[in-house]
């Protein structure tokens, strides 16, 4: 669509790159509000994005280069061009999570609490990267002949080109999006702090995502039993959220009958 903002003598200013920056800092702000009426120090809010967003970066291109092993094989250079695309969202989400709860326990913050406050900036600024997916044409959809599918025409474009496809990265861009004025709607002091508004992002993106791949067609890895490796990893997500839920249920009741 628009790969490339502007040219300033040699360098080129990615549409990709800006949108994620903006989703990265519009995401950050509601973190950070949210903290802060938890009553956390802000500056925790500023640590775990730092956190999240350096080992969320190297996660998520580790798992695409995984899924694409046998091209980067053959071109490991590219390998650091993520300016290009190639980001797996599960990728960036399981290592951040894994470093900022490392993180936290080591700070003796608490992880649930921090969870929570951090989940609708987190659907927000997917819901904005995954425009800059739509600008680059990666993460680009089937061929298909319905009204509102889209044509990639820019030379720069990964997508391919003057074909009909999906636009699959605007129906995971919506879809995001109404899951953040969920979780901003539920994101209330009295029912945060738990961990439940994490798990339930976490549990709905996973439908949203599996569902969503049925219209992509970009390489992401191999199929198996009609479903691509993306989809398996959702799917296990999933379940994994669920019975985060319900161990948070349990847990609940246990100490209400303790108390």
């Amino acid at each position: 669509m628009w790969p490339t903002l502007f040219h300033f003598g040699p360098l080129s200013f990615h549409t990709y790159g800006a949108l994620v920056a903006l989703g990265f800092f519009l995401g950050y702000l509601r973190m950070a509000s949210l903290t802060k009426q938890n009553g956390l120090p802000r500056e925790i809010a500023a640590d775990i994005a730092w956190i999240c967003l350096l080992s969320g970066l190297a996660g998520a291109r580790l798992l695409y280069v995984l899924f694409n092993i046998g091209y980067y094989q053959l071109y490991p250079i590219d390998i650091l061009k993520i300016w290009q695309g190639g980001l797996v969202w599960y990728g960036g989400l399981l290592a951040a999570a894994a470093t900022a709860a490392w993180w936290l326990r080591k700070k003796k913050v608490p992880v649930g609490l921090v969870a929570d406050s951090a989940a609708p900036g987190v659907a927000l600024g997917h819901a904005i990267g995954r425009l800059g997916c739509f600008m680059a044409g990666c993460c680009y959809g089937k061929a298909c002949d319905l009204p509102w599918a889209v044509k990639f025409r820019s030379p720069e474009s990964l997508a391919p080109q003057n074909v009909p496809l999906h636009p699959s990265q605007l129906y995971e861009a919506g879809l995001d999006f109404l899951l953040f004025l969920l979780l901003n709607l539920l994101a209330r002091p009295s029912r945060m702090g738990k961990g439940r508004l994490a798990v339930l992002y976490v549990g709905v993106y996973s439908v949203i995502r599996f569902v969503v791949e049925f219209t992509r067609a970009d390489e992401r890895g191999p199929v198996v039993a009609g479903l691509t490796s993306t989809q398996w990893l959702a799917a296990l997500i999933f379940i994994a959220a669920l019975a985060g839920m319900f161990a948070l249920r349990r847990k609940e009741k246990t100490l209400s009958h303790a108390g």
